[in-house]
């Protein structure tokens, strides 16, 4: 059904007195995860300076996704997997406050770092002060000549800069995780927590000893950062069926379809919304085209014009 060219010229006529028209709302928007952390991390960016001006919590902490220098590529998503792995290590201690990844990830994203996977110490203090940290464990992982992967972290502190002493620990490729928890015990004592029997009981457990789960699960990490979403979900129900007691990348997995199921939810609000405007349209009376003057049609007279929007997702 083609509208009458007057039909145009209703937008123009008034906006006013719309009663008995159709009055339907589109729902808010239900956002996942990923969504809400990058809005928190767009305003922290928009409201920096003020955030440049505010004391920084004792022993909050965040570790972002380490360097990587392997000659093996199937290995380089490592680094995404065993920062993480260490980021949940050390919120085993209830003195410690972790930054959680998808925050941490937001703003790297909003900084373009994460990508890169590298955090040097000039950009530390910002991204510290962006989330909120008071210190940052930056590492790197790399392919030492025997083929043993080494992890070297330092703590940097943000308020003063300061970059604390190394720490490295290696291991034999499919032993990494015996140097990840190594190097969480020394972290914590470098971060001023006791490493008590009850923590070191806690650390114990490995997230995983199956290393192809593991790796699947680094390579979910690294495109989570990334916000590829479905290669994310992907690699981590790899990751999942490798090893069903992989507690972590179940936990992973939740979030990421959680977000894919809030995008699909927001599309199918948006298709539903263009299908009710759309047919506002073809409800229009038809003598209100045909009088020229416009006056208000006898049969709806409490409606003067009708206004209608198309509201489509990009």
């Amino acid at each position: 059904m083609k509208t009458s060219p007057l039909c145009s010229a209703f937008i123009a006529l008034t906006f006013a007195g719309t009663a008995g028209c159709y009055s339907g709302r589109v729902p808010n928007p239900v956002f996942g995860p990923i969504s809400q952390a990058e809005q928190e991390a767009r305003a922290a960016i928009q409201g920096e300076q003020a955030l440049a001006g505010r004391p920084l919590t004792e022993r909050v902490v965040g570790v972002p996704a380490f360097g990587s220098a392997v000659r093996d590529t199937t290995l380089s998503a490592l680094s995404y997997g065993l920062a993480d792995l260490l980021l949940t290590d050390l919120a085993r201690s209830q003195r410690l406050v972790v930054v959680e990844r998808l925050r941490l990830d937001a703003v790297l994203r909003e900084v373009e770092l994460a990508r890169s996977g590298r955090m040097d110490d000039a950009t530390a203090p910002r991204v510290g002060r962006l989330v909120q940290a008071r210190y940052l464990v930056l590492g790197n992982v790399s392919q030492m000549p025997d083929g043993q992967l080494r992890i070297d972290t330092r703590v940097a502190e943000v308020p003063t800069s300061d970059i604390g002493r190394p720490l490295a620990f290696s291991a034999p490729v499919e032993r990494v995780l015996e140097a990840e928890k190594a190097l969480a015990l020394r972290l914590l004592e470098e971060l001023g927590v006791a490493a008590t029997p009850q923590i070191r009981a806690e650390l114990e457990p490995f997230a995983t000893r199956n290393f192809a789960a593991l790796t699947a699960y680094s390579q979910g990490i690294r495109s989570l950062a990334a916000r590829d979403l479905p290669v994310a979900a992907s690699h981590l129900q790899t990751a999942v069926g490798l090893d069903p007691n992989f507690a972590m990348a179940q936990t992973r997995l939740a979030q990421v379809l959680a977000e894919l199921n809030a995008r699909a939810g927001r599309r199918t609000r948006r298709s539903a919304a263009d299908l009710a405007l759309e047919q506002v349209s073809y409800i229009i009376p038809g003598s209100m085209a045909d009088r020229p003057g416009g006056p208000v049609d006898p049969g709806f007279p409490t409606t003067r014009a009708f206004l209608i929007v198309n509201v489509r997702s990009q």
